[in-house]
């Protein structure tokens, strides 16, 4: 479990990485709080569900871009 949650950490330094070099000055901590929704919680679910819809395709991109430097952990470890 140590090894799959330090692979999920490190995709997600690399894609913050990302972010912040085509996004000069973002701040990352803010970014750390998490999604900015309405506040009304079936407006907030519809807005969270468009978010994920628009970052599938880019999602498998930008994975497929770090395979090389990723190494999964073995199955049982």
């Amino acid at each position: 479990m140590d090894r799959l949650r330090e692979a999920l950490h490190a995709g997600v330094k690399k894609a913050l990485a990302v972010v912040s070099s085509h996004y000069v000055g973002i701040d990352l901590l803010a970014v750390c709080a998490g999604y900015v929704l309405p506040e009304d919680e079936v407006e907030a679910q519809e807005k969270l569900q468009r978010l994920e819809d628009a970052a599938d395709a880019p999602r498998h991109a930008l994975a497929t871009f770090f395979d090389a430097e990723v190494e999964l952990p073995a199955l049982g470890a």
